[in-house]
């Protein structure tokens, strides 16, 4: 064997090393750029997810400074409003049977004879009363 050809040999081995590793490369390359455009799709639909958070935290930041100023003023106010109603209400029925109270101990007194002591209490005209001006 001459050195001529022990050289092509050489070239031819290096040869086909190099196309079966051109071979590999190139699938990795298709692999690699599939993998990019599933990425890149990926990347997209993140985006678009983001941009729709970003819209909704900035109407959550407009709803949420539009009532702090009056954290729960209409809140407040709607129940405040239905509370006082419900207090009159109740005020106005208490002094109604208030009143109705007063005028049957008033004619409760009337027909027992009764006379108010200055303390508040009630003492009957008749009995220790009358025993009491007999002795004076």
């Amino acid at each position: 064997m001459t050195l001529g050809i022990a050289l092509d040999l050489l070239i031819v081995c290096l040869l086909v090393a190099t196309v079966a590793y051109a071979a590999i490369l190139n699938r990795r390359l298709v692999r690699l750029r599939r993998d990019g455009k599933e990425l890149h799709a990926a990347v997209a639909s993140f985006d678009a997810v983001i941009e729709r958070a970003e819209a909704s935290i900035a109407a959550l930041k407009a709803a949420g400074g539009s009532a702090a100023g009056r954290p729960a003023d209409g809140l407040a106010e709607s129940a405040g409003g239905e509370l006082a109603d419900d207090l009159r209400f109740l005020i106005e029925r208490g002094e109604a049977v208030a009143d109705r109270l007063e005028a049957a101990a008033s004619d409760a007194r009337d027909r027992s004879g009764a006379v108010e002591l200055p303390s508040g209490g009630m003492m009957r005209s008749g009995g220790l009363a009358a025993a009491l001006d007999g002795v004076r």
